[in-house]
């Protein structure tokens, strides 16, 4: 029965009354936030530091001096508000607030641990008996002395629900950008690359030749015998929808021109407009504004902070002045002043010390994430069946028999001709195999790189700058237009040469006006899921890095393989507090590692060695074992190595020999498997 239905149903004395009970029970997005101005220092949980401890933060005063100085705008300009938000006081005070939370999610570490499972119980219980008669039995005492244990940890749980309902936030703004930026950006940007190459149309782009022809053939012919376009014939859509061009005006007399060609374009998109339900309203604008703060700050980590949100849900009230607002029809060209300003903030500057510290932001919000994920995972805690029992030795076959089923329907992916009728999930995995295929060799990108014009193939791996590109795959390219566009240009001897690549490639108009924005031709900030900041400003560093990876093989005898973990945290190395590899995590290094265990310079590590990484990392694979119960957050690294071993062992058995061979099953397929199915399985 729920608890509120309870406590109505009491008719004794009630320490909640209903409407205090719905204001306790409230979502934490409802509570008042924190304002920059005017309110007393607040954690990010919404309260204050008033446990008696001493301040690890430094003082404000001089800051706000600075802020007040450095933030003085003309009152006139509608966006003088928003600038105060990315003063050097407003990104102090966000990074303090996030200092201070890591701080107490350290110290309390232990208490997350040994009540992160009865936290909730304990408070239940506490609320259930309240107003009943059972409060007073000697049994509510102890729920008491219990609960203040309970309710610090809860206050925690605040602290990590303000940040994620901040990163939640900012998933929406991207998310709406992403798709405007598809209709407004990439879309034109293909059609027209379309129009002028249309023999180097690929696979994935057919449906859009073809959409591209019959907008063509419909626009040439008189209004009057124009017929509507069917979305069913381009896409596969829950429902069929029409869409007829109105123009009556005349066509231009080059029907080649470039003239005629943004005709195409804009009915295309028109159709697609209609089509993917984007809806009406300041959609457009508000990824305008997003895709403004980006391209100056080159950081995706300045969504977070307090007010961003605000702003873009009223962008035009916010940015624009108010005639421009009553203006029916605003363009993407209603923010060129703002975007102009933007451009003069010191944060939009590298060097300046507002830059530097959404830099360390950033870091300390990774920090934070990494906490969060090691006491709670970040979600549901779920409690691991005791190793070597019968529920567990049950859930470890139950693992075995789904990944392998898993792997056995996507092998025929690798095996032509491909089945009449592909699977929901074949067809999924089909449409994007570098983020979700499980067998890691035989992705495109993969596949490109161990080509006979690949940095990775035999008889290019020990040329200088096969290992700078390597870095420059994983850290930059990966799975970006770039390097579809042209997988035999991704080898460079030098920094120069990949300096003339670049100027050469971003000589082309097109890719000029779509790469403006983050060198997001080059660049994709969510390349392996989660964003990142990434950027080809990082490609000198790697040039520079690629003799200290070559010093270590100079002593050894040919044929030498570096040991993977060995090869892993050279990628990790830290030279007078910087990285030498920047934007290399763990992950892209655990990734650049595996990749030369495949080119003959690392060994291949053994399933015992490839569970430490698993277990070193806690990313998907550990996730994906959490999931199947044979693993929690308490585990500690010899249970993850076992546990990771075992299952190894049970799906490496049920296949083949041949079978194993197509798939290249080894220990780095198998984690990289593991990621993978929870990617496109259990998502």
């Amino acid at each position: 029965m729920a608890l509120s239905h309870q406590l109505k149903k009491t008719k004794g004395p009630t320490l909640l009354s209903s409407r205090r009970l719905t204001k306790f029970l409230a979502p934490l997005d409802a509570r008042s936030t924190c304002e920059e101005d005017g309110e007393e220092d607040m954690d990010i949980d919404g309260s204050n530091n008033s446990d008696g401890q001493e301040e690890t933060d430094p003082p404000y005063q001089g800051l706000q001096a600075m802020s007040l100085a450095a933030t003085e705008v003309d009152s006139t300009q509608p966006y003088a508000m928003f600038i105060k938000k990315l003063s050097i006081f407003a990104l102090e005070r966000f990074r303090a607030t996030i200092n201070r939370s890591i701080v107490r999610l350290e110290k309390e570490r232990p208490t997350f641990i040994s009540t992160s499972m009865s936290a909730s119980r304990t408070m239940y219980q506490v609320l259930h008996h309240s107003g009943k008669p059972a409060q007073f039995s000697a049994d509510y005492g102890p729920h008491l002395a219990t609960l203040w244990t309970a309710v610090n940890y809860q206050r925690e749980r605040f602290t990590f629900h303000e940040v994620q309902i901040a990163m939640l936030k900012s998933e929406h703004m991207l998310a709406i950008t992403a798709a405007w930026t598809w209709l407004d950006v990439d879309i034109p940007s293909m059609l027209y690359w379309l129009l002028q190459y249309p023999e180097k149309a690929k696979e994935q782009t057919a449906w859009l030749k073809s959409l591209l022809k019959d907008v063509q053939a419909q626009l040439l012919l008189p209004q009057e015998r124009r017929q509507p376009l069917q979305s069913s014939k381009y896409l596969v859509l829950q429902e069929n929808k029409e869409y007829t061009i109105k123009y009556n005006n005349h066509l231009p007399l080059q029907r080649n021109g470039s003239s005629m060609h943004d005709l195409l374009v804009k009915f295309t998109r028109e159709a697609l407009l209609l089509w993917l339900k984007f809806p009406s309203g300041q959609g457009q604008l508000q990824a305008g504004f997003i895709r403004t703060l980006l391209q100056h700050f080159h950081n995706p980590d300045v969504l977070l902070l307090p007010g961003m949100h605000d702003v873009f849900c009223r962008v035009r009230g916010s940015l624009l002045p108010a005639s421009a607002v009553r203006g029916s029809r605003l363009g993407l060209n209603s923010l060129d002043d703002f975007s102009k300003y933007l451009s003069t903030q010191p944060l939009a500057t590298p060097e300046s010390p507002e830059s530097a510290v959404m830099k360390n932001i950033s870091e300390r919000l990774e920090v934070f994430r990494t906490q969060w994920r090691q006491l709670e995972g970040g979600g549901h805690i779920l409690p691991a069946h005791v190793r070597g029992s019968d529920h567990f030795m049950e859930a470890l076959q139950a693992a075995a028999d789904k990944l392998t089923g898993y792997l056995q329907e996507l092998l025929p992916l690798l095996t032509p001709p491909l089945p009449a009728q592909l699977s929901p999930l074949q067809h999924k995995v089909r449409g994007n195999p570098d983020f979700l295929l499980p067998f890691r060799q035989h992705a495109p990108e993969a596949q490109n790189a161990f080509s006979n014009k690949g940095m990775l193939h035999p008889t290019r791996v020990n040329e200088p700058g096969a290992i700078a590109s390597l870095w420059l795959l994983r850290g930059i390219f990966y799975r970006t237009r770039f390097s579809s566009e042209h997988p035999d240009s991704l080898f460079f001897h030098n920094y120069n040469h990949w300096q003339e690549t670049y100027k050469r490639i971003c000589a082309d108009p097109q890719i000029a006006a779509f790469n403006q924005d983050k060198d997001r031709y080059f660049c994709n900030a969510r390349a392996y899921g989660q964003a990142t900041t990434r950027s080809t400003e990082n490609a000198e560093a790697y040039f520079e890095g690629e003799p200290a990876w070559l010093e270590m093989f100079k002593s050894k005898e040919p044929g030498w393989c570096m040991p993977y973990i060995e090869a892993y945290r050279f990628t990790q190395r830290v030279q007078r507090g910087r990285k030498i590899l920047p934007q290399l995590g763990p992950l892209t290094g655990m990734l650049i590692a595996a990749d030369l265990v495949y080119a003959g310079k690392v060994a291949m590590p053994s399933a015992e060695e490839m569970g430490e990484m698993v277990y070193l990392l806690d990313r998907g694979a550990s996730a994906c074992l959490r999931f199947f119960h044979l693993l929690d957050r308490s585990s500690d690294k010899e249970s993850v190595i076992s546990v990771f071993t075992s299952l190894y062992n049970k799906v490496y058995s049920s296949f083949t020999e041949a079978e194993r061979s197509t798939m290249t099953f080894d220990p780095i397929m198998f984690e990289h498997s593991l990621c993978k199915y929870q990617r496109c399985v259990e998502s």
